[in-house]
């Protein structure tokens, strides 16, 4: 083999090299992109205001709630919920309250898409 079909022999696979490269992320693009948009639908749905339209408010669905630091109605108000107390874990992304004039601290800044967790501390 002569040296310019070596050096176009390698010039070949080095182009179909990266052909298949460029392939292979090109196809990971679309489930990335399918992904994130999963990922934000759901914490919108998450965080909306509940369709309370065809919400039946009977006294039988709803868990009793003995609440050391008061309770709230939830979105519909039918049923009660616990406000957290001072120093209790809470989750901000799932619209946990805390009691009095506390707020849920985040323990890592920036995680609150992720569902991160905080403490309840004064403002």
């Amino acid at each position: 083999m002569t040296a310019s079909a070596k050096s176009r022999r390698t010039v070949d696979n080095d182009a179909l090299f990266n052909c298949f490269d460029s392939g292979r992320k090109m196809r990971t693009v679309p489930i990335f992109t399918f992904l994130a948009v999963l990922a934000v639908a759901e914490c919108v749905s998450a965080t909306s205001v509940p369709n309370c339209q065809n919400v039946n408010c009977a006294e039988a669905r709803c868990q009793p709630a003995d609440c050391t630091c008061g309770s709230y109605k939830d979105g519909c108000g039918c049923c009660d919920i616990c406000y957290k107390c001072p120093g209790d874990v809470c989750i901000p992304l799932f619209q946990e309250r805390c009691s009095g004039d506390k707020i849920c601290e985040l323990d890592e800044p920036g995680t609150f898409f992720f569902g991160g967790k905080g403490k309840c501390k004064l403002s």
